[in-house]
């Protein structure tokens, strides 16, 4: 770092899944490296984001200077993150490296990250589940903030701040957009076992036109999650029967031995989220054979 002059250092990073702590043997998932150092600087901040980003999608695995800490906004980052942001780890990374004069990815310096089938118990983990339990549901019922499109629109901010946005560049944020479509999915949407708080998170996310636009978005193909209309039109109607089921679900509160129905309100407005929803999917499928034909 100091050699360089570089504000971030990240490395390369190995993740391993390993059966306990006590385990000598573990098996690799995945790997992110660099054939050699990658130096970031200028408009490469814009130009290279594609190559760079994976290395910045955690705060772990890096080494900070103290002077671009001091500049980050901690008043900021910790009031969104008790309002739940969208990707807290990210958008801390892009707003530090928006005060980086020069960043840099290091070959050869591997940070191992584990994951344990089995782990030890413990009154501290015990502790530190409890605090993660907590925190997740202020994260999954406190909403205001918690935006997909927020976190897109943060890195499309900084992007543009170095440089000019080309269609490739463009295409794969469009790829990462989708994606997190997923993580909104499985992480927030089905863990929200409350039917008005997953029909207000269902509509922020169908009703937004960065949705209408990215599903039928015309991509060279050149990314696996944008690699044709298939894997859109699954996540589409995997959401609308989702929603169509939330009306079904009750909370399992009882009253004078019968189920609490869905709130007129609140079945109404998850029934226009799986129209809004079939009317793309529609769309989706016309589109899909155009291209084919």
């Amino acid at each position: 770092m100091e050699e360089r002059d570089l504000d971030i250092v990240a490395g390369d990073t190995q993740i391993i899944l390993k059966e306990n702590v006590e385990s000598k043997d573990g098996a690799l998932l995945s790997r992110r490296e660099v054939k050699e150092n990658l130096i970031i600087e200028g408009e490469s901040f814009t130009r290279l984001f594609p190559t760079y980003k994976p290395f910045f999608n955690e705060i772990w695995g890096k080494l900070y200077r103290a002077e671009t800490l001091r500049l980050y906004d901690w008043e900021h980052y910790w009031k969104r993150a008790l309002d739940g942001p969208f990707l807290p780890d990210t958008l801390f990374n892009i707003q530090t490296l928006s005060g980086c004069k020069r960043v840099g990815v290091m070959s050869g310096t591997t940070h191992k990250f584990y994951q344990y089938q089995q782990r030890r118990a413990s009154n501290a983990t015990i502790r530190v589940n409890s605090i993660e339990a907590n925190y997740q549901a202020v994260r999954i019922f406190k909403k205001d903030n918690f935006s997909v499109y927020d976190t897109h629109e943060a890195i499309m901010k900084f992007l543009r701040s170095h440089g000019e946005i080309s269609g490739e560049l463009n295409e794969y944020m469009q790829a990462v957009l989708f994606g997190w479509f997923g993580d909104y999915y499985t992480r927030t949407l089905l863990p929200t076992q409350n039917e008005e708080n997953f029909a207000k998170l269902a509509s922020r996310l169908v009703f937004h036109p960065k949705f209408d636009e990215l599903m039928r978005y015309q991509g060279s193909g050149a990314y696996n999650n944008l690699r044709d209309y298939q894997q859109r039109l699954d996540f589409c109607q995997r959401l609308r029967h989702t929603l169509l089921g939330q009306k079904m679900v009750r909370n399992r509160k009882v009253w004078w031995r019968g189920s609490l129905p869905c709130l007129r309100a609140t079945a109404q407005k998850l029934d226009r989220a799986a129209a809004k929803l079939e009317g793309t999917i529609l769309a989706l499928q016309k589109q899909q054979k155009k291209s084919e034909t």
